[in-house]
């Protein structure tokens, strides 16, 4: 069976801006990561940020094993879907 990509739905993320999701991280290699994003908002514009409302100020992504909310070790959650 080929890997696909995942989302870890964790109930004690309350974030909009974060997810974490099973994805290919090089040419062959698959891992548990954390995204998280900031969008710009009027008050960022009116504090100088050089944007538009809506786009993208910056962004994350940190290789993870375990959900940094609720603990939850998702490489057993890797290995039991292969």
């Amino acid at each position: 069976m080929s890997k696909q990509e995942k989302k870890h739905t964790c109930p004690e993320n309350w974030y909009k801006d974060a997810e974490i999701r099973y994805e290919k991280i090089n040419r062959g290699e698959w891992g548990w990561v954390l995204d998280q994003w900031q969008i710009a908002t009027e008050h960022d514009i009116e504090d100088g940020y050089p944007g538009e409302i809506g786009s993208p100020m910056c962004s994350h992504t940190l290789l993870i094993s375990h959900c940094p909310f609720c603990g939850e070790n998702l490489t057993k959650i890797e290995a039991n879907t292969w």
